[in-house]
């Protein structure tokens, strides 16, 4: 098993999608890149990126496609400081920030959904986006899957959270076999980054329980791609609980984008599927 203590959380707050383009977009160690405007026009979609004029593979992560979901926007933003400033991450974890940050190369969307993001709404101006990756009707879909066509990472992760429950954080891995998605290849990688999760929080980590997921969501195209490294993308969906805490669902979303790195980077390079934190480093 992957373990380390588990990170704690914290509170977060959605104040408008210009106070957090003014306030909390640049990160010290990542560029920001403009990929255009949204199906709204008057906003537009940013990235954040770090190392990809290197030959490092690369991860990339995304949170905000729902607006209403804004707990992952700024998890994600706590993981994205502490790969660019390892030495500020808690205690036992340095290392390991360390690791994915000369291992990897990063890129990060905060928020995939501007106009939802603005308005607290799980769609856009006109449908859910995060439905829209077979038909690309909207600006946001075609800017991502655009974005992963350039830079081919080998893993993904994309953080939701969900108003199913009220206690037990739910993820999901979209598996790939020549060509077709198939639940039970390699389905080891997936529990044991759940078993990992579970012990490292001391509380009921389940799998999502839903399989309507197909290629019209978002993780399930991904998983579908080829990363630079010629291998399917190892696509992970996180959905903390909505009905929790802010800060408990920031500590429930950080401690999982760690797992399912570290869970991730030892099955595609080093093949092992029950790893310790011994063969990571």
């Amino acid at each position: 098993m992957i373990l380390f203590n588990e990170i704690k959380g914290w509170y977060c707050e959605n104040q408008g999608y210009q106070h957090y383009l003014d306030n909390h977009l640049q990160i010290d160690g990542w560029e920001i890149e403009d990929l255009g405007e949204s199906s709204t026009s008057s906003m537009h979609v940013y990235g954040l990126h770090r190392d990809l004029d290197t030959k490092k593979p690369i991860i990339y992560l995304q949170s905000g496609i729902h607006g209403n979901e804004f707990p992952p926007v700024f998890f994600s933003r706590r993981f994205a400081e502490w790969i660019s400033r390892p030495e500020k991450a808690p205690g036992d974890t340095k290392h390991l920030f360390e690791y994915l940050k000369n291992k990897y190369a990063f890129y990060w969307i905060p928020i995939a959904n501007p106009y939802g993001y603005e308005h607290q709404t799980r769609d856009n101006e006109f449908m859910n986006i995060n439905v829209d990756f077979q038909d690309e009707t909207q600006k946001e879909t075609l800017i991502i899957k655009k974005l992963n066509e350039r830079i081919k990472p080998v893993i993904s992760i994309d953080c939701h959270n969900w108003e199913r429950d009220n206690s037990t954080p739910c993820h999901k891995m979209a598996i790939y076999q020549d060509g077709y998605r198939n639940k039970f290849f390699h389905r080891e990688i997936s529990n044991n980054a759940l078993k990992s999760l579970s012990l490292i929080s001391n509380e009921n980590v389940m799998e999502y329980p839903f399989n309507d997921h197909g290629g019209r969501h978002f993780h399930v195209w991904s998983g579908a791609q080829k990363g630079i490294n010629g291998q399917y993308v190892v696509s992970w969906l996180i959905e903390t609980s909505r009905m929790r805490t802010p800060e408990v669902q920031t500590r429930e979303g950080i401690n999982a984008m760690l797992v399912f790195c570290l869970q991730s980077d030892v099955w595609l390079f080093k093949s092992i599927q029950n790893p310790t934190l011994i063969d990571i480093m």
